[in-house]
């Protein structure tokens, strides 16, 4: 059976037939007269998707991600501009519907409303009927926020597009009960859904909307069950992406990126009003946006009120009254004071949506005033006075006129914003780097919005050059050298094939990689970085960028600036005129990017002004690091460098440490390595040692002897700087410089020797290892020793020499090595008799199975264990002994004693032992079973990691072995 529609009625008059349309040309002007033609950093991320430059497929907003498809197959000079007008477009028809949606708008929620408007469908039909809906656009199209959404690639604006129409299908629905527009409605609100979170959140409201509208009719399983068809339909939008991913080879499987997109939507949905803190003040938005709207749902009875005139004319008051507020709220939040979503969102949603919602209700409580205060209704109590007839008039017309002046302030108040956001600033930063970079360099960074902006230039260059772009934090993945080689024939030979997929590529191989890249791409770094790759390169700058440099086989400090490179660089940021840079600062204080670009300009020049000081020129450092910090003042590098830049030219080289203030805002920063990741370096000794120490721990040796190198500039007579520099030269394999810093210290602290004796001893000891002179090295310990042989310590740096000792030649000359562990055994054994310490025992058994003496390695485990059963060091050597001597039952138990006390991070170690016993007891299940475990939590970047992958494929295929 089929439904039938009603014959087609027509309602049609200027307001919502023709206005609509020259709205849309209107809009169309206003946005591509105004479309920025560049980026924006909060676009960057959206324009990466479109164009490609990011390199994993999007999870989310199926629905922007099947517009913009096209746009792949553009040019790369028009892919910026088109998806910068795609949302020009999305944002004209959106201005295009709610001109039509504010023209549909019954005028008869009220009683007053229905004693003036005649009109068949209660549409607004006075002759200033176009005012609302040319109020409505005008607010919602000079609005700051939806301007600029409507100038750069925006999924934002693509969602309130799908927002106002589901609100004008329900609009043309009310007025021809055409069931079609509810089809479209169903069929665009499952589009909307997979692609906007905030349309999850919305559907209540909605669908309380169209029972209002339907009434009872709406309870029919048919209807329903068609609409709910519809709505499916759209819905399977959801599974776009998940087969995106899936047909191009991603690592994500199609179940985990449907999950990811549901949770996220979920999570957004439920948590969005307390994001940033908005909690209350999601409330406030409601009040200009969600409440008008309910006031124009209801639709007030006759009887409401007292029906005696003293009642009525009470009532009416209240009404207009009502009206009146509500009108001048939802437009005073297009002007974003306190209580508007620009403000209260923080940056962090930009709320187009109630934006949109309070601009239709100011549309309709626009038409409101116009129809009840500009007309005269019909009264049975008599009509008004003379005077309050004008009082009303005089409302009318003030609100007529304000309907249009209001929103032309709101232009003029936003245009300049506009120029500025759409604006060069950004433009020329990237300039600015461009020209600072080789036509072939390989430019890497791990700041993807350099690294976006540098490709978005690239994008609307007629030119293009031969450059490569790689973000260094995705490198470790094997599916990004997958994209990297697609992106880049030039360099497909040179990226990594890595053996297992799903494995990270270890740093060793992909510095290989950038010396490969480096032999016919000149290597950049588009910020001021560290890591392992600067343990191969140092960095040379070049005003915004920095050149990586190899560093000679044995050099291990940064090298002192030439004078052509001073000279370059000086030249760079004299060349940026200084009231530019005042605007940015001044555009900072409101605009995002302008903040950002004031950071970029900060870290860079605090990075020169740190190479200016290590290269003697503090008067000139000391105005780069007050300029650095004039452009941002939360640069707390730049300030300290500042502070102790003074503290040098009055020649006082000791550390100057920071305030409570500061020390504050390092905090928020993650420390002194993360205020060092946005600012760069920082020249300043307590500083510098304990990011020495931070770099020396994570094996970054190189950088941690820049550390040390320069504090010894600057203190070159404090004991303990120059020890840890030594320390860190003979782990460089540097035995002579070593030394060198050893006979400094004697040198210069004679009156400090006792004190540091152990840590002189030591690097000695160590350093003539290193030059194969075992016999000197004994000789200096066991002096070292008789000089007290009662203390505990003497015996323990004896100990560490012989184990270093034998560590030394293991490889070489594991006899040799076997001998030095024995000898290292004979002064435990001394220590254990002084002192039966659980540390002790624990490297003695170590040490015992070393030599291979499993007995005593497992009788002195035993005696360990026997005091400390929790001892998880003692237990996993246990298990390992018990293994190797085929004592499976004791060596199972320890091992499951393990995962039950020790840390989950070494875990791994107990599974892989209990795959070794069940494959030897020929259980290939329990094998399988702990194999697994151990993948999910081992390091991937090891050879037994890979050796238990393959063993588990044996093993899952039915092989044994």
């Amino acid at each position: 059976m089929t439904t039938e529609q009603p014959e087609p009625i027509s309602f049609k008059n200027f307001s919502n037939s023709i206005l609509p349309w020259i709205v849309l040309g209107s809009a169309v002007i206003l946005y591509v007269v105004t479309l920025n033609h560049f980026v924006t950093l909060g676009s960057l991320s959206t324009m990466a998707k479109v164009t490609g430059w990011d390199w994993q497929k999007p999870l989310a907003a199926p629905l922007y991600y099947l517009l913009t498809l096209p746009l792949h197959w553009f040019p790369t000079s028009w892919q910026v501009l088109g998806a910068n007008l795609l949302s020009a477009i999305c944002a004209t028809l959106t201005l295009g519907l709610l001109a039509r949606s504010v023209a549909l708008l019954p005028q008869d929620r009220t009683k007053e409303q229905r004693s003036r408007e005649y009109h068949e469908f209660s549409l607004l039909s006075i002759r200033r009927a176009w005012i609302p809906p040319v109020l409505a656009v005008l607010l919602c199209a000079f609005q700051l926020t939806f301007w600029e959404n409507a100038t750069i690639a925006s999924g934002e604006i693509l969602d309130v597009l799908v927002f106002a129409y589901v609100i004008r299908c329900l609009l043309e629905y009310r007025l021809t009960e055409n069931e079609t527009w509810l089809k479209k409605f169903a069929l665009v609100y499952g589009l909307g859904m997979a692609n906007n979170w905030a349309m999850v959140g919305y559907f209540p409201c909605f669908l309380i909307a169209l029972v209002w509208i339907r009434g009872f009719t709406f309870f029919n399983w048919r209807f329903i069950g068609r609409i709910a068809a519809f709505g499916a339909v759209g819905l399977l939008l959801y599974l776009l992406l998940p087969l995106v991913n899936v047909l191009s080879g991603s690592e994500n499987g199609f179940w985990d990126v449907l999950k990811t997109n549901l949770v996220h939507q979920k999570n957004l949905t439920l948590n969005s009003p307390f994001i940033g803190g908005l909690k209350f003040d999601f409330l406030a938005i409601a009040l200009t946006s969600l409440l008008p709207i309910l006031v124009v749902g209801t639709r007030w009875t006759a009887d409401f009120a007292d029906i005696s005139p003293t009642g009525t004319m009470l009532t009416n008051f209240m009404f207009r009254v009502l009206h009146l507020t509500l009108l001048v709220f939802c437009v005073w939040v297009f002007f974003d004071y306190k209580f508007s979503p620009r403000i209260l969102g923080r940056g962090i949603i930009p709320f187009l949506t109630f934006y949109y919602l309070s601009a239709l209700s100011a549309g309709y409580l626009c038409g409101y005033v116009l129809l009840v205060f500009g007309h005269e209704g019909e009264r049975a109590w008599g009509k008004s006075r003379s005077s309050l007839k004008r009082f009303n008039k005089a409302i009318a017309f003030i609100v007529s006129v304000a309907a249009i002046g209001v929103p032309f302030w709101l232009f003029y108040r936003s245009l300049p914003s506009i120029r500025e956001v759409n604006g060069p600033a950004l433009r020329e930063f990237a300039v600015r780097m461009d020209k600072s970079l080789p036509k072939n360099a390989a430019v890497f960074s791990d700041d993807f919005t350099r690294l976006y902006l540098m490709q978005a230039l690239e994008a609307t260059k007629a030119q293009k050059s031969d450059r490569l772009f790689v973000h260094t934090r995705y490198l470790p993945n094997q599916k990004y050298h997958d994209y990297l080689r697609e992106r880049y024939p030039s360099g497909r030979d040179l990226f990594v094939t890595a053996k297992l997929p799903k494995q990270e590529i270890p740093p060793l191989a992909l510095i290989q990689m950038a010396e490969g890249l480096r032999q016919t791409h000149p290597l950049y770094y588009l910020q001021s970085s560290f890591g392992y790759y600067f343990e191969r390169y140092y960095p040379r700058q070049h005003g915004l960028v920095y050149e990586l440099v190899p560093f000679a086989s044995n050099e291990f400090t940064l090298p002192k600036l030439d004078e052509a490179q001073i000279e370059e660089n000086e030249a760079f940021w004299n060349a940026i005129p200084a009231p530019s840079l005042k605007k940015l600062t001044v555009m900072a204080e409101t605009f995002q990017d302008a903040s950002v670009l004031c950071s970029f300009y900060s870290s860079a020049l605090n990075v020169w002004g740190v190479e200016l000081q290590r290269n003697q020129q503090l008067k000139a450092a000391e105005e780069k690091f007050l300029v650095a910090w004039t452009l941002d003042p939360n640069n707390v590098v730049a300030q300290i460098n500042g502070r102790y830049n003074v503290s040098l030219q009055r020649g006082d080289a000791r550390p100057v440490g920071a305030d409570e203030g500061l020390l504050k805002q390092i905090g928020y920063l993650h420390g002194l390595v993360g205020a060092m990741s946005y600012f760069g370096p920082m020249d300043e000794p307590s500083a510098r040692l304990w990011l020495g120490k931070v770099f020396k721990d994570g094996g970054n040796l190189r950088q941690a002897a820049q550390q040390y190198s320069r504090i010894i500039e600057l203190l070159p007579n404090d004991p303990q700087v120059r020890i840890s520099f030594a320390h860190v030269l003979l782990d460089l394999n540097q035995p002579e410089q070593a030394l060198n810093e050893v006979r400094e210290v004697r040198k210069r602290n004679e009156d400090q020797l006792p004190a540091y004796e152990f840590d002189l001893v030591d690097v000695e000891a160590r350093a003539l290892l290193l030059k194969n002179n075992f016999a000197s090295a004994e000789d200096l310990m066991m002096q070292t020793l008789e000089r007290d042989l009662k203390d505990e310590g003497r015996y323990r740096l004896v100990y560490q020499f012989y184990v270093s000792a034998a560590e030394l030649i293991k490889p070489q000359q594991p006899a040799l090595a076997q001998e030095r562990y024995k000898k290292g055994i004979g002064i435990l054994d001394q220590l254990i008799a002084m002192r039966p310490d659980a540390w002790y025992l624990l490297n003695k058994a170590v040490l015992c199975f070393n030599i291979g003496d499993l007995e005593e390695s497992l009788s002195v485990l035993n005696r360990i264990l026997e005091t400390d059963p929790a001892n998880t060091s003692a237990l996993i050597n246990r298990a390992i002994i018990e293994l190797q001597k085929g004592q499976f039952d004791g060596a199972k138990k320890d091992y499951l004693e393990y995962i039950k006390l020790g840390s989950a991070a070494d875990q791994h170690r107990a599974y892989f032992g209990l795959a070794e016993i069940a494959e030897r007891t020929k259980d290939a299940a329990a094998a399988i079973k702990n194999y697994k475990a151990y993948l999910e939590i081992a390091p991937r970047n090891s050879a037994e990691y890979e050796k238990v992958a393959e063993r588990l494929k044996i093993l899952q295929g039915g092989k044994t072995s």
